[in-house]
């Protein structure tokens, strides 16, 4: 599970989330939930979402369009799948190193 950052808070993206809690509540839930991987594109329905987070359907539509507009994720309504962008950035890092060892080779 991927803990929030500070630095969410500093970049306009972070700025952004702020604006709305339920931005905020939507940003935790799909970054840490538990399909959550490195590569960023997993299942997520809006059922599970709007059970698990509190909210109506209908709301979480709606956050998960601002989220979208906002360039934090992608989603796909006909199969239910998220790709949150960079999320390998977030989770291990910017760039490896050759002796890295979360390189594989």
């Amino acid at each position: 599970m991927q803990k929030y950052h500070h630095k969410y808070g500093q970049a306009e993206l972070g700025r952004q989330i702020k604006i709305s809690a339920l931005k905020r509540v939507s940003f935790l839930y799909i970054s840490n939930k538990p399909h959550a991987h490195m590569t960023g594109v997993y299942l997520h329905t809006c059922c599970a979402h709007a059970h698990e987070a509190g909210l109506t359907v209908e709301k979480t539509t709606v956050v998960l369009n601002d989220l979208c507009q906002i360039g934090y994720c992608t989603y796909d309504y006909k199969y239910e799948y998220v790709w949150v962008h960079e999320m390998g950035i977030e989770q291990v890092c910017a760039q490896l190193k050759p002796n890295d060892k979360l390189r594989r080779t």
